[in-house]
């Protein structure tokens, strides 16, 4: 049983953003409250990027069910390092900070991409998550929605950058609808189900990527009830399509 909740690839992914959460502010207090806020994205991110692999292979069989097990080990981690988190972040900027820097934060978000671009490798090819339509859709969605807070709003951003995990939420509901066109064909539900989470991913990337990017999380950090929130509107999707899968595998 403890061996099944073990797996080194899952650490080395929830771990290493708390690395970046130090190399990006310099300094032990912020990055606590950076982890505390990225945390649940990172392991959600993390189970995205093995389900997308598993249903872009997805054939009907029943081959891929003991890698849906290791796919939630992630957010497992994820939940058990939120409550330290939790209990030692505080809302307000630490006065000790050191002065903001673009090259810290530069390094974090590159690392964390480059460790990002190693799980997806190792998960399915990156090619796996490269999808035209689903980037156009959902960056050409942020787009207008920046042009309408230029030119018909105050030109708050930080609002924006907050609504990126509703803009994802939007086009997966989307993708649930769609993905009733292929029940009972497991190669073409498994392909609908890719394209759905993808969407997702490309939120919670970009999202973790803005907060990494700022030099004051506070400004578009969530709430904990809004990180509840967002955590449970963002699972169900996942839980969606491994029952869809193992309901078209008849297992």
């Amino acid at each position: 049983m403890i061996e099944n909740l073990l797996d080194l690839s899952s650490l080395v992914w929830i771990i290493s953003p708390i690395f970046w959460c130090i190399v990006a502010t310099r300094n032990i207090r912020d990055s606590i409250n950076l982890a505390n806020q990225i945390i649940l994205d990172v392991g959600l991110l993390g189970v995205l990027i093995g389900l997308v692999g598993i249903f872009k292979n997805a054939n009907g069989s029943t081959q891929f069910i003991p890698l849906i097990q290791v796919v939630f080990l992630p957010f497992l981690y994820a939940l058990i390092l939120k409550g330290p988190l939790y209990l030692l972040a505080e809302n307000q900027r630490n006065p000790g900070s050191k002065p903001d820097g673009f090259l810290p934060r530069s390094i974090a978000i590159i690392g964390f991409l480059g460790i990002t671009a190693w799980a997806m490798d190792k998960a399915a090819g990156i090619g796996a998550y490269i999808d035209a339509l689903s980037a156009l859709v959902f960056f050409g969605s942020l787009l207008t929605l920046a042009f309408l807070t230029q030119f018909f709003g105050n030109g708050d951003y930080k609002k924006l950058i907050r609504a990126i995990p509703a803009v994802g939420v939007v086009f997966a509901v989307l993708g649930c609808i769609k993905m009733v066109d292929f029940i009972g064909n497991g190669k073409g539900i498994g392909l609908a189900l890719a394209i759905l989470m993808l969407v997702l991913l490309y939120a919670l990337l970009l999202r973790i990527s803005c907060l990494f990017a700022m030099s004051d999380i506070s400004e578009i950090s969530s709430s904990e009830i809004e990180q509840i929130t967002s955590v449970l509107v963002y699972s169900i999707f996942p839980l969606i399509g491994v029952w869809a899968i193992l309901s078209t595998s008849g297992v």
